[in-house]
């Protein structure tokens, strides 16, 4: 993998935030935590400013995107790589089940492949498992950039040297967020003895 270039990445939800600029009041006493006094000039209490929901937060530049590509549209498929250790065993199936670990990562960034890119580079979604063998129980799924949000994440473009369709998907997510990945994921490259589709919530009796 190659040295990463800047991340841009799209607003968490498709909705508009507002968010807040300037130092915090601390509530107990009045106090700032930089040590001036309330009721201080406008600086003290600077507007909030409107994030558009679209672009990135903020757009980092990346070479060779115009700002308007920098946005991954809902539709835009995303491609993930599944190692096996990556799959639970589901009793009641009686098949391997995509589990949460699927989209997990110590640092809270899950490569991707970004489907858009990929096909304005000539690669096809297979291409992502190149050098990984299916006989040794890796697969492939996808989620589409709308499922990542939904489940409160970012999604970014992330192009590496070595792979210029590459992206991520950032965020901490709850163990709930990330079934609703797996739910909403599909199989491009099934391995042997998976479940199809990969997982199903079990609804509580």
């Amino acid at each position: 993998m190659g040295p990463r270039r800047p991340v841009a990445c799209g607003a968490p939800s498709p909705t508009e935030r507002t968010v807040r600029v300037g130092t915090t009041r601390d509530r107990t006493n009045g106090a700032h935590p930089d040590g001036k006094r309330p009721g201080e000039p406008d600086e003290m209490q600077r507007p909030r400013k409107t994030v558009d929901p679209g672009l990135a937060d903020p757009i980092a530049p990346v070479s060779g995107l115009s700002e308007s590509a920098l946005t991954v549209a809902d539709e835009v498929l995303l491609y993930r790589r599944v190692h096996p250790d990556r799959t639970r065993l589901d009793e009641r199936r009686g098949c391997n089940r995509l589990a949460s670990a699927a989209f997990t990562e110590a640092s809270h960034e899950v490569s991707i492949d970004l489907g858009d890119a990929l096909k304005a580079n000539g690669r096809t979604p297979e291409s992502t498992l190149d050098g990984f063998s299916v006989d040794d129980g890796w697969g492939l799924v996808q989620i589409s950039a709308g499922d990542a949000r939904a489940a409160g994440a970012m999604v970014c473009r992330n192009p590496l040297d070595d792979n210029p369709c590459h992206g991520l998907v950032v965020g901490k997510l709850s163990r709930s967020k990330l079934i609703d990945l797996c739910v909403a994921a599909r199989w491009v490259i099934r391995p042997k003895g998976a479940c199809d589709p990969p997982h199903i919530r079990v609804q509580a009796q």
